[in-house]
């Protein structure tokens, strides 16, 4: 079986991101980038980046213009545009996916509560739950029910009730 693959970029931003919104109401980025060749010349220096302009649609538009400004180092995917302007032949790329080089940028990820939960279990706890999925079950609800306090009739008749041996 084919690993699926597509076309995907490096490169950094030469100008900020400019959110806009398309003749069919789609949100549109639009911003001028600089892709660089991973391939160095045999002095080992780097060919100069090549300019061209980067574009994206929708709700990822909108996160990368909130998330990206000029000189930020990127990784995409996507697929490349030609077009003929004026007689001249035109590429840009369309984006479907974008985020921090992390080869050339620290990155902080903001993680959800399971994910936090997860990490703070130590690798014993994580390695048990791994090999036995009830007693992860388990262990989640029993999670779930310390963290939640009782009120009411519950509670009292929690407090009142003898443990019994099964």
């Amino acid at each position: 079986m084919a690993i699926p693959t597509r076309p995907g970029v490096v490169g950094h931003f030469m100008s900020d991101p400019e959110l806009t919104t398309s003749e069919n109401g789609r949100n549109r980025l639009f911003a001028w980038v600089g892709l660089q060749d991973p391939n160095p010349n045999e002095d080992g220096t780097f060919p100069p980046a090549v300019r061209t302009q980067l574009v994206m649609f929708n709700a990822s538009a909108t996160r990368a213009a909130e998330t990206f400004r000029n000189g930020d180092n990127f990784v995409a995917t996507g697929r490349v545009d030609a077009s003929e302007h004026n007689g001249e032949q035109r590429e840009r790329f369309i984006a479907s996916s974008i985020g921090p080089d992390n080869n050339l940028s620290t990155i902080h990820l903001q993680r959800g509560r399971t994910e936090q939960r997860t990490q703070e279990q130590s690798a014993p706890d994580r390695e048990a739950q791994e090999a036995d999925p009830a007693a992860a079950a388990l262990a989640r609800r029993e999670q779930e029910l310390d963290a939640a306090p009782a009120t009411g009739a519950a509670a009292a008749a929690s407090a009142q009730r003898e443990p019994v041996a099964r």
